[in-house]
């Protein structure tokens, strides 16, 4: 078990799907807060404005700011989601530098920060200084959850954190993930959207959406109110929020945050149980229909390090999904869907189901009659060999038992210094002897490597 680290950070202001209004126990969002005594909005620097009682620094040194009717609970959460977005295999080190770098050094915007209802920092220079800002809507645990089962901070924490990531990525990386009609994102969003309207090309006279005007005198796209109208395009991808984007110009990059929320938090199973209540804006939920929608084809490709790009660029995202847990449980090979990270994973493989895998075969010798074998030997007849006592656990990957339950090996094999061991003998001193080469590979449940 890891030792938990000192803070982190992160947050953001998120447009939510769900458009969920909560006035749970203590404290009604419906309308929007007044700026606490004291709070300068018009400062810019979130030390000096006022505004805040609480800051912790994370990874790459972006800090969180919160008000003091922030519970701790949501401070810690919310910044365990973006530390582990920014740090995946949580060597704490950030995963990418270029990230980091385009996050932090920037002119104009620097941190993030953390409210409980909207209007807690106006809508002036500060609130523009930070990449995002998280809103807990006065839910009062990680608990809270709504009538179809979702808990509605953990979902605006989950995508605002996820938009810090995009934009330091615009940043740091624009011919992937920037606007304009060729960057990767944008033309896989594009393929997503196939022939469904950009909505802000065509408000408030859209074929594919129902616009109403909101705020008079509505001579703003933004000041419109609009729904996708079910079944009328054939996308699986139609944001109804009109954006001041010229689509003609920036293509599917006009939803560059979003666009790339969606499908990277479908592709980590996040969306799977909400399938109902985001369909108006994005039709596939699960891990499955986004690995073989063909409207998704470039899309699923860039967001779990497919993409030929990657290994041209050299980017890194966030390889697994945040748990609100970081440092504080081990991490298995399970958890991770990128491409990229799970091949530098020792202990871990990938595979052509969209999945980092544990199932290998281990790398150690076993013994077979007295004789010092491999698996590249089993794979010489595994019609034979697999058959034989205790090797198909040894050899899953060649013996092909990875869809059984996840188990030690039973052979009898050889560590690197010659002597003989089993998986029992690991066990009893599983924290240290888990951490030589290979036993990981051989002894996986006893190494809790089981996903």
């Amino acid at each position: 078990m890891r030792s938990k680290v000192s803070q982190l950070i992160l947050s953001t202001s998120a447009l939510g799907i769900l458009n969920i209004i909560y006035s749970v126990a203590g404290q009604n969002c419906d309308v929007e807060n007044e700026p606490p005594p004291g709070c300068n909005v018009n400062n810019p620097d979130p030390e000096t404005s006022g505004c805040f009682t609480q800051q912790a620094e994370g990874i790459g040194g972006i800090k969180q700011w919160a008000q003091a009717d922030v519970p701790q609970w949501a401070f810690d959460y919310n910044l365990s989601l973006l530390n582990e977005y920014l740090d995946s295999n949580e060597d704490g080190v950030a995963d990418d530098p270029n990230l980091i770098a385009a996050l932090t050094n920037d002119e104009r915007t620097k941190d993030v920060a953390l409210l409980t209802c909207r209007g807690g920092i106006g809508s002036g220079p500060l609130k523009d200084s930070f990449w995002s800002v998280t809103r807990t809507y006065g839910a009062t645990s990680l608990e809270d959850v709504d009538d179809n089962g979702l808990n509605g901070f953990k979902r605006n924490a989950m995508e605002e954190q996820h938009h810090v990531i995009h934009r330091g990525l615009e940043k740091a990386y624009p011919q992937i993930f920037g606007n304009g009609l060729n960057t990767e994102l944008s033309r896989g969003i594009d393929e997503a959207y196939d022939n469904c309207e950009y909505v802000a090309s065509c408000v408030p006279n859209c074929q594919h959406y129902t616009c109403v005007c909101e705020n008079p005198p509505c001579d703003d796209v933004g000041q419109y109110n609009c729904r996708w109208i079910e079944g009328s395009c054939d996308g699986i991808y139609h944001y109804d929020h009109p954006m001041g984007c010229d689509c003609a110009t920036e293509g599917g990059g006009c939803q560059g945050s979003e666009g790339f929320y969606w499908p990277w938090t479908t592709a980590y199973g996040w969306q799977a149980n909400a399938c109902d209540q985001i369909a108006g804006e994005w039709e596939v939920c699960t891990p499955e229909q986004f690995a073989t929608n063909p409207k998704t084809a470039i899309l699923y490709k860039l967001v779990t390090g497919q993409s030929p790009s990657q290994a041209i660029y050299g980017y890194r995202l966030p390889s697994r999904l945040p748990d609100g847990k970081y440092m504080q449980r081990d991490l298995t090979c399970g958890m991770y869907r990128d491409k990229a990270a799970c091949m530098i994973l020792k202990e871990c493989r990938w595979t052509d189901l969209n999945l980092c895998s544990n199932c290998i075969d281990s790398p150690l010798r076993f013994l077979i009659n007295g004789r010092k074998r491999k698996c590249s030997w089993v794979k010489n007849n595994t019609m034979n060999r697999c058959s034989k006592p205790g090797i198909a656990t040894h050899c899953r990957e060649t013996c092909g038992t990875c869809a059984g339950e996840c188990t030690n090996s039973m052979k009898k094999w050889q560590l690197k210094n010659g002597k003989n061991r089993r998986c029992k003998w690991v066990a009893k001193k599983f924290d240290k002897r888990c951490q030589k080469p290979g036993v990981k590979q051989t002894c996986p449940m006893t190494c809790k490597q089981c996903s």
